[in-house]
């Protein structure tokens, strides 16, 4: 045995003589131990919420890093002995927020590909497409992946699907997660409280978030620590040193949260170049909030200009994050009296206004304004009556039973 990070492993060559022997044993045996070690593997999973319960979400995902060749390695040996194909899928729904943290997206895609042939079901196998589209959308990049989702899966379908019938609520929370990002937020929005669909916490929370909706819901209980501190900064509540406190606790492998927990930090106070310069970029969207910091830090102004119009760029797909450099892009130009300034403005109100994004639209009328008004999202009211409050109650009454 080794012993690495306080974690005993195998020597390599006991790994070799331990499979070998294995491979031994006859096809009933192994089958056995397939199933023996899928179970436990799947017990090591399910065991991570209560991690996360207990001592929050960045000490689960170095509990699954350490363990997640085992548990890819269980893809691999499913179709071996009879299993349940719902149970595969929800095991694989467990771990893979998990894969996205620790950064194992591409280990898992090619695993994935593999898998098709053991579901027979046409939603299953559709629900495990849309595990690699989503693998790809948050880990590689936007824009073929967001493509191949409207190929197999156009919104208008995922909204006519049944929710009560499995898959399909996994389905659609995959779906619904890219999509929103893309600006169908206000109508993911519509559909579920239309819909009294209460069972997608984690995206009821970025929708709010989004939507600048912040007083119908306590934020200090959002399951994502990001949005919490967004929305804390946006109603000027932010505690920066309970934020850095919070980027200190984050796991080494976390590089999307630490880059967002950071341009939150700098949105509110100087971040150095030096501590940018550190943080990893992970795909289009890390690398435009990474150049939106240079740009805030940034004295030459033809550089300055130049990291502002590269992060606007890179954010496009994530759009509640595009048309924020938008304003902050727009707020500099005010600044210098350039020309541009007015058509900016216009684009990021305009866009704002569409996606109903209204904590951004207050932004920029500040901004044209002159003003420094704090927001009230009761002077941006919805284009559609929303039964809000008694969505949130039936909400809350939900997750006080199942959460």
């Amino acid at each position: 045995m080794l012993e690495s990070a306080s974690k005993l492993k195998l020597q390599s060559i006991v790994s070799r003589f331990a499979e070998y022997q294995f491979n031994q044993r006859t096809e009933g045996e192994k089958a056995r131990y397939f199933k023996d070690a899928y179970a436990f593997n799947r017990f090591l999973v399910s065991s991570l919420t209560t991690s996360i319960r207990k001592k929050g979400i960045s000490y689960a995902v170095s509990l699954f890093d350490s363990m997640s060749n085992n548990i890819l390695k269980s893809l691999d040996y499913i179709d071996k002995f009879d299993g349940n194909s719902k149970n595969t899928l929800d095991y694989i729904n467990d771990f893979q927020r998990y894969i996205l943290d620790a950064n194992q997206t591409i280990k898992l895609a090619d695993k994935l590909r593999l898998l098709e042939k053991y579901f027979l079901n046409e939603n299953e196998v559709l629900l495990l497409k849309l595990f690699g589209v989503k693998n790809q959308y948050v880990n590689i990049e936007f824009s073929n992946s967001f493509n191949n989702l409207n190929a197999i899966l156009p919104l208008k379908k995922v909204f006519e699907l049944d929710y009560k019938k499995l898959p399909n609520n996994l389905i659609a929370g995959l779906a619904f997660s890219i999509y929103e990002m893309e600006g169908s937020t206000y109508s993911i929005f519509i559909h579920l409280v239309e819909g009294n669909l209460v069972n997608y916490s984690i995206l009821l929370e970025i929708l709010l978030f989004r939507l600048g909706v912040y007083t119908i819901i306590d934020i200090s209980n959002f399951y994502e620590k990001f949005f919490y501190y967004e929305v804390a900064l946006n109603r000027n509540q932010l505690n920066a040193l309970e934020l850095k406190k919070y980027i200190n606790s984050l796991y080494v492998k976390e590089h999307l949260d630490r880059m967002q927990s950071y341009y939150t930090l700098a949105k509110n106070e100087r971040v150095e170049e030096e501590t940018i310069q550190k943080l990893v970029v992970t795909n289009p969207f890390t690398d435009g909030l990474k150049n939106l910091m240079y740009a805030f830090i940034e004295e030459d102004e033809a550089e300055k200009i130049n990291y502002f119009q590269q992060g606007i760029e890179k954010l496009f797909h994530i759009k509640y994050f595009y048309i924020e450099g938008i304003y902050f892009y727009a707020k500099h130009l005010k600044a210098i009296a350039h020309p541009d300034y007015e058509a900016q403005l216009k684009t990021g109100y305009d866009l704002a206004d569409k996606y109903q994004y209204r904590f951004l639209k207050h932004q920029f009328l500040n901004l044209k304004n002159d003003m420094d008004e704090p927001y009230n999202e009761s002077n941006y009211p919805f284009p559609d009556e929303l039964d809000l409050e008694s969505y949130i109650k039936k909400y809350n009454k939900y997750w006080e039973k199942y959460g």
